[in-house]
């Protein structure tokens, strides 16, 4: 089964979480940016400490916000973030488009990896596994950076971008790829791309643990409500991080039914 991860601010998916868990939308599948838990540590400490309690299988991805800031943050912001919210894997820097930049990114973050995890008792107690994010122009650049993932250490996860799908239309083929050979402990879809469908598609094939994006929150904000099957523009991220509490508080109603709805299409809930 697959599961939604809502890419939200701190204070959004403190408002999400509610009170109980029968109030909680946020659930305990997630993708958090680092630089952004750097920013609000005691927020999202109380936030995800409290989705530690109430999921035992809670799953937390701590992303390396080169989507977000242009380029991937470095190891000291990943390790300060990471022990700020404990996460089950943490995201290697990645170049968007680019398979060779990635790899050398990856051989140098995974070396310093190592380096620090016997340096710092604390990241070496955490024993957090890592994973990789396929990219590349190309098919063969994919699979490429697909084995290059698979004989570095600590690499149990592989991530596979919403670029893909605007390179070649779909992340189905080179998804049948990776769960074919089950390298991966586990395979996560990172963003929603403009083909809804196909992200829901992708998202409830056996073996994809699951899909993050901002998109469903911010259509809600925006009064839009989620279709799977014909094309609609939800509006760049703009100024989404910065979303009042009162914006959050008149959309709440329609942030519930559109993560509820990707949920159901993507086979979390019924």
């Amino acid at each position: 089964m697959s599961r939604f991860a809502p890419v939200v601010p701190a204070h959004i998916a403190l408002f999400m979480q509610g009170e109980s868990i029968a109030e909680d939308i946020l659930g305990g599948y997630h993708l958090l940016l680092a630089h952004d838990v750097v920013k609000h540590p005691s927020l999202y400490r109380r936030v995800y400490e409290e989705v530690r309690r109430r999921y035992e299988d809670s799953f937390i991805i701590l992303d390396n916000s080169v989507v977000e800031l242009g380029d991937a943050v470095g190891l000291s912001m990943m390790v300060e973030a990471a022990k700020i919210v404990k996460p089950d894997c943490i995201v290697i820097p990645d170049v968007m488009n680019d398979g060779a930049a990635t790899r050398y990114r990856a051989s140098e973050f995974g070396r310093e990896y190592m380096r620090e995890l016997h340096q710092d008792e604390e990241l070496n107690e955490l024993n957090i596994p890592l994973m990789g994010v396929i990219q590349g122009k190309h098919y063969d650049d994919w699979i490429e950076s697909a084995f290059y993932y698979y004989c570095m250490p600590n690499v149990s996860y592989i991530g596979v971008p919403r670029v893909v799908t605007k390179a070649v239309g779909s992340r189905m083929p080179l998804l049948h790829s990776l769960l074919r050979h089950e390298y991966f402990q586990g395979v996560h879809l990172l963003g929603f791309s403009d083909n809804v469908l196909d992200d829901v598609c992708c998202a409830r094939m056996p073996g994809v643990d699951g899909i993050d994006s901002a998109v469903p929150i911010r259509a809600a904000l925006a009064g839009i409500p989620m279709t799977i099957d014909q094309p609609k523009d939800y509006g760049s991220r703009g100024h989404f991080w910065e979303t009042s509490l009162e914006k959050v508080y008149r959309s709440v109603n329609a942030i519930t039914d559109n993560v509820c709805l990707v949920r159901r299409w993507i086979g979390e809930t019924k």
